[in-house]
């Protein structure tokens, strides 16, 4: 299966300051070439895309189509503390 980076998810790595999670990201969505085996890849059910990837504090949001995957957003988790519920 072929990965491909939309122009979106680049623009947001490249917003990144540290380039280890960068290279790290890059790396886990490079993984995504022996889908459906990848570890930590879930399929979504009522968001707007169909599958993520946990990458530590960071999501990798994708879709598939014919023989490609499509990295379409990268999101960073917001930590929950002790005041948020």
């Amino acid at each position: 299966m072929r990965v491909e980076w939309t122009t979106r998810s680049l623009k947001q790595m490249k917003k990144l300051k540290d380039q280890q999670i960068i290279r790290r990201l890059y790396q886990k969505g490079e993984t995504l070439k022996n889908f459906p085996n990848v570890p930590g890849v879930k399929a979504l059910i009522n968001h707007p895309y169909p599958y993520r990837l946990r990458v530590g504090d960071y999501r990798l949001f994708f879709s598939i189509k014919d023989d490609k995957l499509e990295i379409i957003q990268i999101e960073e988790v917001k930590k929950r503390d002790e005041r948020t519920y």
